[in-house]
């Protein structure tokens, strides 16, 4: 799939389109055909050197380890994702955060915001509850020391 991936041949470029789509979900049936065809026109308009980017680009970890500790993490994993290996995923964060929650979802591939979104709604909606009430507990603790230090 991926050696056809940069080509500009238009047969090339729709059937790689076509796999890459159906590669992202656990069921690519359950895609409707008119979301998939949107998905391929999105995919068609870009230019070769955009989509080598995907490939080819390298993330910044120092930016995302220098934030471990300050920021919570909620990661959202398909256990049968095509692209991402969950499991390896999985022990990369836990060892790089130490803020972090990690899901892995059977039967869903690299978009479990598409194929469960119920589902993506109700984890993140309780994950930010939960970090709120934590940042909004130690915030009351602070101001309770600035405004008692007695108390404290």
């Amino acid at each position: 799939m991926f050696p056809r991936f940069l080509s500009t041949e238009l047969s090339d470029l729709c059937s790689t389109a076509r796999d890459v789509i159906e590669a992202f979900a656990c069921y690519p049936d359950k895609i409707h055909p008119a979301t998939k065809l949107a998905w391929i026109g999105a995919y068609a308009e870009q230019h070769p050197a955009a989509r080598s980017n995907y490939i080819f680009r390298t993330q910044d970890e120092g930016a995302l380890k220098a934030a471990t500790g300050k920021v919570p993490v909620l990661a959202i994993l398909g256990k049968d994702d095509k692209f991402l290996l969950s499991d390896r995923v999985e022990k990369l964060y836990k060892e790089t955060f130490a803020d972090v929650e990690v899901e892995v979802w059977p039967e869903v591939g690299h978009i479990p915001f598409f194929e469960d979104p119920e589902k993506t709604r109700n984890v993140i909606l309780a994950f930010v509850k939960r970090v709120a009430q934590v940042r909004l507990s130690h915030l009351k603790a602070s101001l309770v020391c600035l405004t008692h230090p007695s108390q404290a």
